[in-house]
């Protein structure tokens, strides 16, 4: 399986307009970072079959700005194991639903996506810092829990 950890795109700050940080949308520039971003991933050919996102406005709006820029038909889904404070062996149980020739991104928050890519390396602490619509690809082959990572891209 191709796994691609995505973080949201810029976003709006906490305010007297967003008081929750599970509402805040994303930010004007963040929308145009992103389709920036994703040039960058065409070129590479990086592509999604499913987009798995938080439920947070921010990531969702990610995602479904990644499902209409690429033109593709792949599905986005709603998790709430996406939420910020994540339990991984709940999201490793998320991924057990897609078979070996799937390719998978997940929308997220850090720090636990930095978190998560560590322990998708075995690492004991997080090497690898995900920007806002920062990406980072692992081959995860199914069933052996040790991922190598083939992609890392992020804004200058």
């Amino acid at each position: 399986m191709k796994l691609y950890l995505i973080r949201h795109a810029k976003a709006e700050p906490l305010s007297e307009r967003y008081p929750e940080d599970s509402i805040r949308p994303l930010a004007r520039d963040g929308r145009r970072e992103l389709v920036s971003m994703m040039r960058v991933w065409k070129r590479l050919d990086v592509h999604f079959d499913t987009i798995i996102t938080s439920p947070y406005s921010r990531a969702l709006q990610t995602a479904k700005l990644i499902r209409k820029k690429s033109f593709s038909y792949n599905k986005v889904l709603l998790s709430d194991v996406l939420k910020p404070d994540p339990d991984f062996e709940a999201i490793r149980h998320l991924l057990n639903d897609f078979n070996s020739s799937t390719s998978v991104a997940l929308v997220g928050h850090n720090p636990y996506l930095e978190e998560f890519a560590a322990t998708l390396l075995n690492l004991t602490e997080p090497l690898i810092e995900f920007k806002t619509s920062g990406l980072a690809g692992f081959d995860l082959p199914v069933g052996t829990g040790k991922a190598h990572l083939i992609t890392l891209l992020n804004k200058p």
